[in-house]
């Protein structure tokens, strides 16, 4: 009978231990969290770059000197942020571009295929 409850208790010990061991190793809250951080990270990269363009050529920059500041200036404020190695660069390309012609697009005159092909491809 003591042998019995002991095997009892043990299986029941190393089930819950391997339950537990399994949950741990897929946390779907920190996934969420991190896909949510870069969200918004990307929303704020994508708001300024575009601020600082539109607000470069309403100065007086040409388009291609515009660009290089707010990319530049972007690098700068966001070189040290948590989770900037994490984002994806053609994402973060392709809501600026949409940010940009949503912004300033109108008065630059700029269609949509003709700045994502600029902006993309560093002309």
């Amino acid at each position: 009978m003591n042998k019995l409850v002991i095997q009892l208790i043990s299986r029941i010990s190393l089930s819950l231990f391997l339950f537990s061991l399994i949950l741990l190793a897929f946390n779907p809250e920190v996934n969420a969290l991190t896909i949510q951080q870069n969200e918004q990270l990307i929303k704020r990269i994508t708001n300024d770059f575009s601020k600082k363009f539109c607000n470069g050529v309403g100065f007086g920059l040409s388009q291609e000197s515009a660009k290089n500041f707010a990319m530049k200036e972007n690098m700068a404020i966001f070189k040290k942020k948590k989770g900037i190695e994490s984002i994806d660069n053609k994402v973060v390309a392709e809501k600026v571009s949409i940010s940009v012609l949503d912004k300033c697009g109108y008065p630059l005159k700029l269609s949509e295929e003709e700045w994502d092909f600029t902006f993309q491809n560093g002309n």
